[in-house]
């Protein structure tokens, strides 16, 4: 368990830092132990799907036009045709994953007990984002999620897929309204507890 905070003494009271962390921690011992007892027997894991543009590309009657169309024109000509097949290559695979997210997150979301997205470059050139998430799931729904995405692959062969964890769950142990409750602990003055983002 971590807090993310630093505790300082209270030179006003001449509290210690360990005697201010005991005395929130027994003050919040009931809501601290829920939240404890909802996470209880669940993982975090974390799943990428991107659409390949390379294996997109090779599937589209369009580039594939496009393409063919340059084969027979003069070097200064098929560098202008290049140019606008790049442009045209990544606005249909920006389309392409739009239109495959909405689904995607609803197949994704129907294993879940909670899910977090958040965004992220593809990890890799050449791919396009369509769901970067966090997945909260009890711990028999591991094996759900990862048929899920095995059937998501086969049925999308453009589509790359990083399966990744299971990890604690980070994600799902917010306790913002305790933290922020911490921070004017017992009258202290805010400045004496500093707040620092989880880094992961």
């Amino acid at each position: 368990m971590s807090f993310n905070v630093i505790v300082r003494p209270d030179t006003d009271s001449g509290a210690s830092a360990t005697t201010q962390l005991e005395g929130w921690l027994e003050g919040k011992k009931a809501s601290l132990s829920k939240r404890l007892g909802e996470l209880g027997g669940t993982s975090e894991l974390r799943v990428e799907i991107s659409l390949d543009r390379g294996t997109f590309v090779d599937s589209s009657e369009e580039l594939r036009g496009m393409k063919a169309e340059m084969a027979d024109r003069p070097a200064g000509v098929r560098r202008l045709l290049e140019k606008r097949v790049e442009k045209t290559e990544k606005e249909l695979a920006d389309r392409t994953a739009d239109d495959l997210y909405p689904a995607m997150r609803a197949r994704i979301a129907e294993q879940c007990l909670d899910i977090e997205e958040y965004r992220a470059p593809a990890r890799e050139s050449g791919q396009t984002p369509i769901l970067m998430a966090s997945c909260l799931v009890a711990e028999p729904g591991i094996q759900n999620l990862g048929a899920e995405l095995t059937a998501i692959q086969n049925e999308q062969p453009a589509i790359a897929i990083r399966f990744l964890g299971p990890w604690p769950p980070y994600s799902f142990a917010d306790m913002s309204d305790s933290a922020a409750e911490m921070a004017d602990y017992d009258g202290q003055r805010t400045d004496s507890i500093r707040g620092k983002k989880d880094q992961r």
